[in-house]
């Protein structure tokens, strides 16, 4: 009895888990970023990514950082957002531009895509997402259905 409790014992510290093992490597850049434009708001949605840089699957949680673009620089809006979407008021009218990040096991990722649009009086423009601005994974980071 006591021969099988310490094999049991020994196999389950050896297994090492998901939880267990150290991730090495950023996720990858978060899929493109989609907006739908409604009166005054705009409504920013993303899907998640399923695998890091270096091609091994995301095993913990995902916050998300949103990003205001302008030329190279970017600005930090937002920070830890849990969900899959966020919702921003356009106040005056201008050109806004975000781009977002993913951040697991405190590694932020490479910047998804940007999406700009321009609010002018009295209603906003269609909106033209530009394209990705990063290639930073050579796994496909696709997210997986």
């Amino acid at each position: 009895m006591l021969r099988v409790l310490l094999l049991l014992v020994a196999l389950f510290v050896s297994v090492p888990s998901l939880s267990q093992t150290a991730q090495t490597s950023p996720p990858c850049a978060t899929p493109p970023v989609s907006q739908t434009l409604s009166g005054g708001t705009v409504t920013l949605t993303w899907t998640a990514p399923t695998v890091n840089t270096d091609g091994s699957p995301i095993a913990a949680a995902i916050t998300y950082n949103l990003y205001n673009v302008s030329g190279t620089n970017a600005q930090l809006l937002l920070s830890g957002i849990s969900g899959l979407s966020n919702v921003r008021s356009m106040l005056s009218t201008a050109t806004y531009c975000y781009a977002l990040t993913a951040v697991v096991n405190g590694m932020e990722s490479a910047f998804s895509n940007s999406v700009s649009f321009v609010v002018s009086s009295p209603a906003p423009v269609k909106p033209t997402p530009n394209p990705p601005t990063q290639v930073v994974c050579s796994v496909n980071c696709a997210s997986s259905n």
